[in-house]
């Protein structure tokens, strides 16, 4: 009707007799009567006594029924066959519908009387659609079957099931009872399934080339009709898998021998200093390990390709990465054994599949593997509490880039708000950093960008937080140090990942093409790393995590020594060299700047770099450290070029290796590294001596509580016992800055 009066309308309302008017939609050849009366002679009733009768009479008609005894008695009609027969049923029935069972003047008729919208003519039609892919399914299901087994298995169990049904016998019966009881299927019932399918649909050389395809370990379990994933079938074969150890030489043997056999081959047909380096190419290469049963048979090779498939289109992972990832899986379904990939390649694949999954792979490690990750976890858990309940970040790591980039370090600093509250926000800033179109250059490289995470391996988190896994599992205390790890983690990302977009830019303004220089790239990721506390540690980087139970934190010394070293500046590209140039002038006078302001409002500013209070701001007994780590470096090479140091009490200047009790160049590098030591060692070393760090006598019980409880709240200890009115300094500490009070015969605080 479209919303418009019918023709005849007024008339009707006028004389309330009904006429209807000749109709648009009315069938071809249909000639419509000159008037409707009141109310039909037959009901709906009549024509639904006729529907079962006309029906058997119109699909008898149908070449798909005529045809379908071929399918049961000789053979299996074409893919092309079943689609012409359901396009030609489909119309067939479709016209049945239109012309005999539906008549559109009835609904029309109705919507005039009752004011009402005809009603809508979808039931029959549907019915006929769905009876009629219910009859041409099955041949193409068997097609599918007699091609692609294992994919028609996994895909599609329900079309298995009914092909089960309708070509077997014995088989079919024992599949169904399973799969309704939900236990699963094996290959040696699906075998059984194809033996028993009649010989004119297949040969007995197809159903041996069928059953080929389809493991006898095979397990598929239907539960309700519906096929487990192959990442479950992979845990549940893991945990099944038994060790091969003994297994382990023998391989390597029969492999050396077959490389051996194939450089002698090509010995024979190459000779001279070309067959030898021919020889030679034969036989590199790691040799298979081997850890624990092969479980690849229990999967079919699609669902193998599947998961690799998975691995290939994860938004998660470059290309690059899945390089690596996908080695890590072809790991576990090795045709001789599986073994556990690599830690990098681990971490790649948890990006992937579920934590689950990973922690079954990983209850394949040897014991000392799975042991040594807990014990460093461990250790690092008094850092993880000593650095957190604040947001330092900021003032110390990150202070270096605050004044050359001051937008980026302002974003930054004011998101570590919200970070510290939501870990919706943390995941959120995760996406945006991994979905911006540097992202790839931040990743792909030999460098690459130091993008560190929270609930991952030990080495790619913020050394400050190794340890904050267990940490955060302490009542009451856990959350907080989760949120200081939330904030700190991220202030670090945004801030790296926000002044190497910045550099990027920079660069292509100049002429030069990221995409296309590795080298430049490489160079902006060495800077912007070691410019924000997380220096590379070159050949103990494969220690790093080691390292980090002895050092508090071993990348940030590494980082403040490469930014004090020329050789450093002097091997970045040369615009990478000019930006970090910069950087390090713009930090010289952003803190010449503050310290002339404190010494302008009173305060006690040291110059002399052999002194401890060197670049200091003083208040009373309380130091203020805003060089986030410089400062000790500086003051050591100082003392040690001078042979002198200055006492920070009595300004008194000292010789080295002169007096009572003197102090040696040996001495001053001991206390420096004894300083940078991480909690647990220092602990130690203070225990085997004796005595403090100071030489005051050691409180164990002081000393351990000293470890277990944030640096920030020492502070604020220690300011409350010797200058309470200097308490509101403490918010500095808070962000970062360094805090010593100490008077002239006893020292507070710890120097990180």
């Amino acid at each position: 009707m479209n919303g418009q009066v019918p023709l005849g309308y007024e008339e009707i309302e006028k004389k309330k007799v009904l006429t209807l008017p000749k109709l648009p939609s009315a069938p071809p050849g249909y000639e419509e009567p000159p008037a409707f009366p009141p109310r039909r002679e037959t009901k709906p009733a009549d024509w639904r006594k006729e529907l079962p009768g006309a029906i058997k009479k119109t699909l008898g008609e149908l070449p798909v029924i005529k045809n379908w005894s071929k399918f049961i008695t000789k053979q299996v009609p074409s893919g092309e066959f079943w689609k012409r027969a359901g396009e030609t049923a489909r119309s067939q029935l479709q016209q049945f519908i239109s012309e005999k069972l539906l008549d559109p003047r009835e609904d029309i008729r109705k919507s005039i009387m009752e004011e009402k919208r005809p009603r809508k003519k979808v039931s029959l039609k549907e019915i006929g659609k769905q009876g009629l892919e219910f009859i041409t399914f099955l041949p193409v299901t068997f097609d599918k079957f007699v091609q692609s087994p294992g994919e028609v298995i996994e895909k599609e169990p329900l079309n298995f099931i009914m092909l089960a049904t309708v070509l077997g016998k014995g088989g079919a019966k024992a599949i169904k009872t399973k799969a309704a009881r939900g236990k699963p299927i094996t290959g040696k019932d699906i075998h059984r399934v194809v033996d028993e399918m009649p010989e004119k649909l297949l040969t007995r050389k197809q159903k041996l080339e069928m059953k080929s395809k389809i493991p006898e370990q095979m397990e598929l379990s239907f539960g309700k009709a519906e096929a487990i994933t192959p990442v479950q079938k992979i845990m549940t074969a893991l945990k099944e898998a038994k060790p091969l150890r003994a297994k382990q030489e023998a391989l390597y043997t029969a492999e050396r021998a077959r490389r051996f056999k194939k450089a002698e081959a090509v010995g024979k047909e190459i000779t001279g200093e070309k067959g030898f380096y021919a020889e030679k190419a034969k036989l590199p290469g790691k040799l298979p390990r081997v850890r624990f049963e092969p479980i690849r048979p229990k999967l079919t090779q699609a669902e193998i390709d599947s998961m690799f498939k998975q691995v290939t289109d994860s938004p998660a992972l470059s290309y690059l990465e899945t390089l690596p990832a996908r080695e890590g899986l072809g790991k576990i379904l090795g045709e001789a054994g599986g073994d556990v990939p690599t830690g990098g390649e681990l971490l790649l694949l948890k990006r992937v599949f579920s934590r689950e999954f990973i922690e079954t792979i990983q209850s394949k490690h040897t014991m000392w593997e799975k042991i040594k990750p807990g014990l460093l976890e461990g250790v690092n858990v008094p850092r993880a509490l000593m650095a957190s309940y604040d947001l330092s970040f900021g003032l110390r790591q990150g202070i270096f880039l605050a004044g050359r980039y001051p937008k980026e370090f302002g974003r930054a600093f004011a998101s570590q708000f919200k970070l510290f509250g939501s870990e919706k926000a943390f995941k959120a800033l995760k996406a945006e950093i991994a979905s911006r179109p540097t992202y790839e250059l931040m990743t792909r490289g030999r460098r690459k960008l130091a993008l560190t995470e929270m609930d991952s391996a030990l080495s790619l988190r913020e050394e400050a937080f190794m340890g904050a896994a267990w940490a955060e599992k302490i009542p009451l205390v856990g959350k907080g140090v989760r949120m200081s790890a939330r904030a700190y983690t991220g202030f670090a990302n945004k801030l790296r990942a926000d002044v190497f977009d910045h550099l990027i830019k920079s660069a292509e303004k100049t002429g030069r093409n990221p995409w296309k220089d590795p080298a430049l790239v490489d160079s902006i990721i060495d800077f912007v790393n070691a410019g924000s506390g997380r220096g590379s540690l070159k050949v103990l980087e494969k220690a790093a995590v080691n390292l980090n139970t002895v050092l508090f934190s071993p990348r940030l010394i590494a980082s403040r020594l490469n930014l004090l070293n020329p050789r450093f500046y002097y091997k970045l590209d040369p615009f990478v060299r000019k930006q970090a140039l910069q950087s390090l002038f713009a930090f010289t006078g952003m803190t010449a700047t503050v310290l002339g302001l404190a010494k302008l409002s009173g305060a006690e500013v040291s110059l002399d770099p052999r002194s401890a209070d060197f670049a200091k701001i003083k208040i009373g007994n309380t130091r203020l450290d805003i060089m986030g780590g410089f400062q000790q470096y500086i003051r050591t090479v100082a003392q040690l070029a001078s042979s002198r140091t200055v006492s920070t009490t009595t300004g008194k200047v000292s010789k080295l290796g002169e007096g009572y009790k003197p102090q040696t160049h040996l001495g001053i590098l001991s206390r420096g590294l004894e300083y940078k030591l991480a909690p647990v060692a220092s602990f130690a070393v203070n225990l085997l001596r004796g005595q403090t760090t100071f030489g005051e006598p050691l409180d164990v019980p002081e000393e351990i509580a000293k470890r277990f409880i944030p640096m920030v709240i020492q502070d604020v200890i220690d300011l409350a016992k010797e200058d309470p009115e200097l308490l509101p300094v403490s918010i500095f500490g808070f962000f970062g800055t360094g805090i010593q009070t100490y008077g002239a015969k006893k020292k507070k605080g710890v120097v990180y």
